[in-house]
């Protein structure tokens, strides 16, 4: 069976090629949609950069619902839906151009709002290639794994009689991923790092404006210094909590489950874009 695998990060390629060497029945190949170059891989931009001097008209092919696009309005501000919509058509013919002279059994996406995988939904529909979307679970070792949709109503999840034997893949370390558990120290780096990380990042950008994920400067610049910010709030709540202590053992106390700090993907399923005022309507 020959596979594609499509991400965004360098986490993601180096865990579907361990994958890949430890499922011996599967030719899995990778597809980087990102605005940085890697070298064992597809990259999207190869395919997309003859189209950016040009505005590709492939609107009688495909119809580019308004909710594909509210993730990334969200995390670009300044790009009017025109520039949105272009991004989508460029996404669209990138593939077309890729999957030309290529064929494969099956495609596995993460989940998720951002153009890069809502256009590969709408092109693997149209050239009939199954499409699995995978979407992490609350529950350690379960997921969502919804074929040919999106989601969320549990009836377009895949239905499994058994509990796959992860057994093996868990002894290589390959399903357990680490990343998320110190996702607030991601960005915490020192003055040098951080303006070598701006230098990367407007080099990319300049080079790829529309094959990326990289987010505008306004959102790169909450994601850098908001770090502080909250360890001053926490540090605030801890004093609070000890002058007050007394008082809160009487009380009972309600715990909610977030995603990862600044995932917007709340926002492509509900008109709620903020999860802290999600939380505290859920409350009342």
């Amino acid at each position: 069976m020959k596979v594609l695998t499509a991400g965004a990060s360098k986490r993601e390629l180096t865990w579907w090629n361990q994958i890949n060497i430890n499922i011996l029945n599967c030719d899995i190949e990778y597809l980087n949609c990102s605005s940085r170059r890697y070298e064992v891989c597809f990259n999207l931009q190869d395919f997309a950069s003859p189209l950016y001097n040009y505005s590709p008209n492939i609107n009688d092919k495909y119809q580019i619902p308004a909710s594909y696009l509210v993730h990334e309005s969200n995390l670009y501000p300044g790009y009017s839906f025109k520039e949105l919509v272009r991004k989508f058509q460029i996404h669209l013919s990138a593939y077309e151009k890729f999957f030309e002279g290529k064929k494969y059994d099956l495609i596995f996406i993460e989940n998720g709002g951002f153009i890069w995988i809502n256009s590969l939904l709408l092109i693997a529909k149209r050239l009939n290639i199954p499409i699995i979307l995978l979407e992490g679970a609350d529950v350690q070792d379960h997921y969502f794994a919804f074929l040919n949709n999106k989601g969320p109503s549990l009836k377009d999840a895949i239905k499994i009689d058994k509990k796959p034997k992860i057994t093996e893949l868990k002894s290589n370390n390959l399903v357990v991923h680490h990343y998320g558990e110190k996702i607030d120290l991601l960005f915490k780096t020192s003055l040098i790092g951080q303006a070598f990380n701006f230098y990367k990042y407007f080099l990319r950008r300049k080079k790829s404006k529309y094959i990326s994920i990289d987010g505008s400067m306004r959102v790169l610049l909450i994601l850098k210094t908001e770090f502080y910010f909250r360890k001053a709030l926490i540090f605030w709540h801890k004093i609070k909590y000890n002058l007050f202590k007394g008082n809160l053992k009487r009380k009972k106390r309600i715990i909610f489950p977030l995603h990862l700090e600044r995932d917007m993907h709340i926002s492509e399923r509900t008109n709620i874009n903020s999860q802290t005022d999600f939380l505290i309507e859920l409350s009342k």
